[in-house]
């Protein structure tokens, strides 16, 4: 197929379902008065990932494996946290990969573009939530206070 063969629209044909994008209540407070009124916003209540800006110049870096592993971690994060596990022979099987090294290779490679960071435990990495993250890092930020 060539790229002719795709049909071309002035306008966007994406959508985002309906049923995700809906009000919520919000408040304007009169600082002068302290009269509190209520107005209604619109949110966007899909579950997301987010990639943030300190992540694209990495991103673009990372080797073919380290970009299929970041699609596996998208997969795996769970809200508000920022732990994954990444078993090499899992990832060797899932992505049909016969050489364990291509694995760590990939996984090396997020670990030096600090995608991720090993944690104390076999095959476990913390999640940086400075690149990605999926949740509140509100929460997650108060969490990590917490831990302290």
């Amino acid at each position: 197929m060539r790229l002719e063969d795709f049909e071309s629209t002035a306008k966007s044909p994406f959508s985002v379902d309906h049923r995700y994008i809906r009000p919520f209540p919000d408040y304007d407070v009169n600082k002068s008065t302290g009269e509190v009124k209520e107005k209604s916003k619109l949110g966007d209540f899909q579950e997301h990932i987010r990639i943030f800006p300190e992540a694209y110049a990495d991103f673009k870096e990372l080797n073919s494996m380290a970009i299929q592993i970041i699609s596996f971690i998208f997969s795996e994060l769970s809200d508000d946290s920022d732990i994954v596990v990444l078993n090499a022979k899992s990832l060797m099987e899932m992505y049909n990969v016969t050489s364990r090294n291509s694995v760590l290779r990939g996984i090396k490679d997020l670990l030096v573009k600090g995608f991720i960071a090993r944690k104390n435990s076999l095959d476990t990495y913390f999640v940086n939530p400075s690149k990605i993250f999926k949740g509140s890092r509100v929460k997650w930020y108060k969490n990590f206070l917490d831990e302290k």
